[in-house]
Parts: structure tokens; sequence; C-alpha cells
């Protein structure tokens, strides 16, 4: 067990220190991520002292449970290639515009972008939302002379509070989901109530924090950007709604959520293709930057960080680490011990090896076994407004503003996050404790 403990142990604070100091790494004209090697390391590691583990990993592999990695993986990587090639579409950048196209002062502009975010997020991706909302978000209020803090603040925490309403919002959302059993419109229907109570408690919070800098005027107005390819977007959007619709509906036709997702993917894929070739080759643009750019955009490095984190777990669980922690977790209050104790999870090592631990954990704890599912989803999305490590999609986003000249500190992240994402934590969990005394 200590051997077990010591390499995950590391692993995981291998993983957090190259997120906060070296998230990637140049080698020629190729951009590598690294915050994936120390857990990778680390499972390797295990594989070759442990005993038992080869043959667990294996059986994972092979799995027809759908907390298969390769389902879960093949669910992920779909659902980001159908918003990644809408985004290429320009679909986003438009909406993104648009929204502060039509901000009269910072008062309208901050309620705007705050709910447009999170109706993106609901239906999209919150990664992909946030990277697309944030450059447009930079340029309108350098040109306006105002502070980009609270925008900034708030796209991030709509993005990772409105995450939460549909299973397909958050890749923890599905891999929680997928271990509990919960179907689409379940999950739907459970967490609906502790999403708006959190969205609403997240602007309020939001509002009292920056109402002083909001009250500046406004010194200029934003231009819409055009849709980039008008039939692209069509196609994708239908893509898009249609994929969802019969992710809906899953579990009445029999079809698993993972093939459906791929199904459109590849049909996605395949008009790129074949749109691209049709298309007039311009000077300016080369014919099939649409499809090229949305494949390389596909987050890979979350192969081998799931793979190796999958095994970590695996490796805890056989050592009995986890049968302790989940001991401990089981003499804490029903659904708060476990919403607040994924929730510091998350903050300190990320939202996907948090979601893999605690689907492993849950089911010895006890009690009531789907409203602690429940309550690690809400920990997992609301665990990223706490510290920049909660989630992926913080230290890229973060990483892109220090890029771009605008740096905002981890402390200054957390002193923002930290008010914001308690009170919405309890306000969520308070909701979830209502929905399942209305539903169940």
């Amino acid at each position: 067990m200590a051997l077990t403990l010591v390499i995950a142990s590391l692993s995981i604070l291998g993983m957090v220190a190259l997120l906060i100091w070296k998230p990637s790494i140049k080698v020629g004209p190729i951009k590598l991520s690294t915050f994936y090697w120390p857990p990778l390391l680390g499972a390797l590691l295990l594989l070759i002292f442990q005993n038992g583990l080869s043959d667990a990993f294996v059986a994972n592999l092979i799995s027809d449970a759908p907390t298969n990695p390769v389902k879960l993986l093949t669910l992920f990587f779909s659902m980001s290639f159908l918003s990644l090639a809408l985004d290429e579409a320009g679909l986003f950048s438009y909406l993104a515009s648009k929204a502060i196209a039509y901000g009269k002062d910072q008062m309208s502009l901050f309620v705007l972008i705050y709910f447009v975010t999170g109706l993106l997020t609901v239906f999209t991706s919150n990664d992909i939302v946030v990277l697309t909302f944030t450059p447009f978000i930079l340029s309108f209020c350098k040109r306006a002379k105002i502070s980009p803090l609270p925008f900034l603040m708030e796209e991030f925490v709509a993005a990772n509070t409105f995450s939460m309403a549909l299973l397909i919002g958050n890749p923890t959302n599905i891999y929680l989901s997928e271990s509990a059993g919960f179907g689409f419109f379940k999950y739907l229907e459970v967490l609906l109530l502790p999403t708006t109570l959190a969205a609403g408690v997240s602007f309020l919070m939001l509002f009292l924090l920056f109402r002083k800098s909001l009250s500046a005027p406004l010194e200029a107005h934003a231009e819409v950007e055009p849709l980039k390819d008008k039939v692209a977007t069509i196609v994708g959007v239908v893509n898009l709604g249609i994929c969802i619709l019969l992710l809906s509906i899953s579990s009445f036709i029999q079809v698993e959520m993972h093939l459906i997702c791929f199904l459109f993917c590849a049909a996605e894929f395949l008009f790129l293709l074949f749109y691209c070739v049709s298309k007039d080759i311009k000077e300016e643009d080369h014919p099939y930057s649409l499809l090229i750019n949305s494949v390389k955009r596909v987050p890979y490095a979350l192969i081998p960080f799931l793979l190796s984190m999958f095994t970590i777990v695996d490796a805890l669980s056989l050592s009995g680490v986890n049968a302790a922690v989940a001991g401990a977790l089981a003499n804490l209050p029903p659904i708060y011990g476990v919403g607040v104790a994924s929730f510091l999870s998350c903050s300190l090592m990320n939202n996907i090896p948090m979601s893999v631990l605690f689907a492993d954990l849950i089911p010895a704890v006890g009690g009531n076994y789907v409203a602690n599912y429940y309550a690690a989803v809400i920990g997992s999305n609301l665990g990223a407004l706490l510290t920049p490590l909660g989630a992926l999609a913080g230290i890229m986003w973060m990483n892109m503003l220090d890029g771009k000249g605008c740096h905002i500190s981890f402390a200054r992240f957390t002193k923002c996050g930290l008010a914001i994402s308690l009170i919405s934590l309890l306000f969520a969990l308070s909701g979830l404790q209502l929905s399942l005394l209305i539903f169940q």
C-alpha cells in the first residue's frame, strides 16, 4: 500500500507542478502538453511493480461497461470535434461579437456575456466557449478602455457552472453519470435546479465583486464578426442538434451514447472533407483549413492522461487505499460530505482524476449511492472555480491570457473564485437535496 500511495501522490504532485510552471513545451513547430507526463510515468511504474494491476488495466479496456475508457474517450473526442468544427466555421466568434456589440453599457454587457456563455456551454463545450470568447473580450475591453477582469471571470464562472446542466456539458459529467448509470433525462431532471441556483448565486456574487468597476462608461462599441462559413455552420448546428436529441433518447432506442456521438462525428468529418474538396481554392486560405484545424485542435493529450489515471485509481483500489478513504467519507454528512470532498479534491488535483477516483470510492461510501454521485458531479464542475488547477480549461485559459499580455495570478484567481465557488457549492448541494426529494 505504501509504495502505491507514494507513487500515486508523486504523480499527482508532479502533474500539478507542471500545470503551474510548465504546462507545455515546444519541440520545433510542435507544442506538446506536459501535464500528463507524471501520471503516465507513475502508471507505468505501478504496472511494473504491482501484482494484478496489468490484468485490471486490460479488463478495463475490453470491458462492456459504460465506463470503459475507450468508450468515454470516443464520446468525448466526438463531441469535441463537433464543437470545434462549429468554432472553426466561425459560429462562436460570431455569437461572442454579437453579444458584445449589443452591450450599451458595462452592466448590460456583463449580463449578456454571462448568459450567452452559459447557454452555449450547455449545448457545446465549456473549454471551447471560454477559449473563443476570451480574445473578443480582451480586444473590446482594450479599445473601450475598461478592465477586462470582470468579463473574463464571469465567462469562466458561467462556463463551469452551466456545464452541470446537461450530461454532455463536461467530461466529468459523462464519466460519473456512466459510472452511476444515469440516463440523459434523469440527469437533467435532478441537476436542473442545482444548476439554476448555482448560476443565479454566482452571477449575484460576480456583480457584488465587480459592481464598482462596471459603473465606468464604455468608450467604444464592438462590431459583429461575420460567420467564416455559413454552409459549414448550418450543417454543424444540424449535426450537433440531432446528436444531442438522439443522446437524450439513447436509453429508449438502446444505442450507447459513444456510438451516437461517433456516428455524428464521422458524418461531420466526411461532410467537411467533401465540402473542402468542392470549395474553390482561395489564395488567402487553404481549402482544407476548416477540416485540418478542427482535427488539430482535438485535445489528444487526454488519451494518455485518462488511461494513466484509470491505472493509478485501479492501483489504489487494489492496495486498499480507496477503501480507507471511502470509510472516512462515510462518516461525513450525506451529499455535503462527498460534494465538499470532491470540490476540494478537484481544485487541488484537477477534475478528471478526481472523477475517476470518486467513481471508484462512492460505491464503498454507503448511504445514498445516487445522491453521492450527483454531489460528485457538482463538485467536479464548481471545483474548477476555486483554483485554476480545477480544470484543464482553467490552465489553457490562464496560458492564453498570459500570451496576450493579461496576467491573472494564481492568488488573484483564487481570491475571486473563493466566495463565488463556496456559496455556489452550498446552494447547488442544497438544490440537489431538494431535487432528490422531489424526483425520487
